[in-house]
């Protein structure tokens, strides 16, 4: 599911899967292993957007290479945006995006993946 809304001066972007949701104890796993802090909450999530970072055992065309949430958060932020997650076990993951509404146009310059 994908949604927008304006509020308050900003443009919220909601990306929703219903997939299983986030393997906390996987990832810390995984980030113990990159030598990536993992003892918080806080830890975990920035983990999440490490890039080399995946809970993926194998590589694929679609996943695993731990650069696409790195990619993302480096280009939200770009943009002068903040990147959240909510997930549940069994019932999926929310990606949210929150950015700032200009004053008037902007032009944003595409740059290749």
């Amino acid at each position: 599911v994908i949604g927008a809304r304006a509020q308050e001066g900003r443009f919220f972007l909601e990306i929703q899967d219903d997939g299983r949701g986030i393997d906390w104890s996987r990832l810390r796993a995984k980030a113990e292993a990159a030598g990536l802090p993992a003892a918080t909450d806080r830890d975990l999530t920035l983990a999440l957007f490490a890039d080399g970072v995946s809970t993926r055992d194998e590589v694929t065309d679609l996943s695993g290479r731990g650069v696409g949430l790195g990619a993302t958060r480096k280009r939200c932020e770009d943009l002068g945006g903040v990147l959240s997650v909510r997930t549940t076990a069994g019932r999926g993951t929310t990606f949210e995006f929150a950015f700032p509404v200009a004053a008037g146009p902007r032009s944003v310059t595409p740059r290749a993946a």
